[in-house]
C-alpha cells in the first residue's frame, strides 16, 4: 500500500510534470506497507488473468 490519499491526483502531477520538465524526476512514492504473492496461489491468478483475457478479447 502506498501512503498517498489521492494517488490518481499524484497521478495526474506526474504526467503534467514529464510534459512541462521532462528533465526532473517525480519524487518517489512513499511505501506503508508491501504486499507480495502468494506463490501457492500462482495457478489460481494465471487462470484469473486468462479468463479476463478471454472477456476483455486481449489475448
Amino acid at each position: 500500500h502506498v501512503a498517498v490519499s489521492r494517488s490518481t491526483m499524484r497521478g495526474s502531477a506526474v504526467l503534467a510534470l514529464e510534459q512541462a520538465a521532462p528533465d526532473v524526476a517525480p519524487d518517489p512514492v512513499p511505501v506503508r506497507e508491501r504486499v507480495e504473492p502468494v506463490a501457492a496461489h500462482a495457478d489460481y491468478y494465471r487462470e484469473r488473468l486468462e479468463r479476463f483475457e478471454k472477456l476483455a478479447d486481449l489475448a
